[in-house]
């Protein structure tokens, strides 16, 4: 019985340290930079005011991909902002085949699958927002299902829900390619760290209060009266991120996969606290800061992401050594 569960072991360990598929992490890696582009490109239109500009909405996605010469106004933005989420979306639907047909660990196959689907959701988000501002069909059927009073508020909340969620798929790729890449066999075949469990719950919290964070700076973004709370989230966030990094650099001072990404965020969270004031003060930044903003986020939630996953990796003193979540599908 015990040589069988040696065996056992055995297996899934080797299947943990095999170096996978490396078309898994560069498809997660451009699928991330894509869904980042997306975030940019996304801010814009809303510090232009640019959304639903162009009150068009087709499946033929095809159609979309035309020459900005031909888009007037803000439509470049727009439309840029539309070509690039259907880049996302071929991106995603590449990762998903590649990840389900190499990669061993259910976990991460799911998580991808994840992925994909969040993406479809945002396509379709998308596209319900415009057609709630111009198909009135489809702004009564919207109203009469959701409830809200008016075109207005329809479109503020499916703003706020595609904002948050394009967030969501960024932080998930982020942790996909953590974990794909060549540097996770190294991680999990580290000798135990004292004090990385702190490191792990610090990470979650401060991840998590990103995320809040960054939502309720899309609540600010499109008009709704929260300054106050995101200014003081902001504080408390950026203090935890900075505890965070502190704390990895104290305890991992030697291990440069965890010190790396605790300089970055220490840098990207200082940089943030900036742009969140130039947005608010200073009116000759008043166009790019809040759009860098939201990009200066997604980067916080990435290090924290980046940081914490790896934190996971490495072994605690009093645990066994790593092998696979779960065996080979």
């Amino acid at each position: 019985m015990e040589t069988k569960t040696l065996a056992k072991a055995n297996r899934v360990q080797d299947t943990t340290v095999r170096p996978g598929n490396p078309w898994v992490y560069r498809l997660a890696l451009a699928l991330a930079g894509a869904t980042l582009l997306t975030i940019l490109i996304g801010g814009s239109v809303t510090t232009m005011g640019a959304g639903d500009s162009d009150p068009s909405w087709s499946l033929r996605f095809w159609d979309w991909f035309r020459s900005w010469s031909q888009m007037p106004g803000g439509q470049i933005y727009e439309i840029s902002h539309r070509q690039i989420g259907t880049i996302v979306g071929l991106i995603a639907l590449a990762f998903i085949i590649v990840l389900w047909r190499s990669e061993r660990r259910r976990w991460v196959k799911y998580l991808g699958l994840s992925v994909l689907g969040a993406v479809i959701l945002q396509g379709l988000l998308g596209g319900l927002r415009v057609l709630t501002v111009s198909d009135p069909n489809v702004q009564q059927r919207v109203l009469g299902i959701s409830g809200l009073a008016d075109a207005l508020s329809a479109r503020l909340a499916s703003a706020i829900v595609h904002a948050g969620l394009a967030q969501i798929v960024f932080a998930m790729t982020v942790v996909i390619a953590v974990v794909t890449s060549s540097r996770w066999s190294q991680i999990i075949q580290m000798p135990a760290l004292p004090g990385v469990r702190k490191i792990r719950r610090l990470g979650v919290i401060a991840a998590s209060g990103t995320l809040i964070e960054m939502i309720l700076g899309a609540f600010v973004r499109h008009g709704s009266k929260v300054v106050t709370e995101h200014i003081v989230g902001a504080l408390l966030v950026s203090s935890l991120c900075v505890l965070l990094a502190l704390r990895a650099m104290a305890v991992a001072a030697e291990v440069p996969l965890l010190r790396r990404p605790a300089h970055t965020l220490g840098m990207i969270v200082q940089l943030q606290l900036f742009l969140g004031v130039a947005s608010l003060m200073i009116d000759s930044l008043s166009t790019i800061a809040p759009t860098l903003h939201v990009v200066g986020g997604a980067g916080t939630l990435a290090a924290t992401l980046i940081l914490t996953a790896r934190a996971y990796g490495i072994r605690v003193p009093d645990q066994a050594p790593a092998i696979a979540e779960a065996e080979p599908a």
